[in-house]
């Protein structure tokens, strides 16, 4: 089998609209300057799953933003930010993954670009 024929399976990748990132976000996170993540009140009603999804789309807009480099966070990151204790955090986090949303590279969690409407829908549900 040729290259070529193996470029066919390949899905490209698609960025995440920066305006609609934007909108997801604004109700529960604002970004300081240097990247800090300020939390709006709504961001307290959120489920742990949601508050992680959160997380990791600041996390997302910062690195489109050039504030960091790199989308990605360890569990124990992600539960300090989501101000979540680590027992909640890291359930949500399998489930997660379980559920395609995430994924997992060597303990690196990121939201999947591929996956940012699932994503939008968990957050909105």
């Amino acid at each position: 089998m040729s290259t070529e024929r193996l470029d066919e399976l390949v899905i490209p990748q698609e960025p995440v609209d920066p305006e609609r990132l934007s909108r997801i976000l604004s109700p529960y996170l604002r970004l300081s300057s240097d990247g800090q993540f300020r939390y709006q009140t709504s961001f307290a009603d959120l489920s742990p799953p949601e508050k992680v999804l959160v997380v990791l789309l600041g996390e997302l807009a910062q690195s489109s933003l050039g504030l960091s480099t790199d989308d990605r966070l360890n569990p124990v990151e992600i539960a300090r930010k989501a101000e979540l204790e680590l027992g909640a955090a890291y359930p949500s986090l399998r489930s997660l993954e379980q559920d395609g949303v995430v994924t997992n590279e060597a303990g690196q969690y990121r939201v999947d670009p591929s996956e940012f409407e699932r994503v939008v829908k968990r957050i909105n549900s």
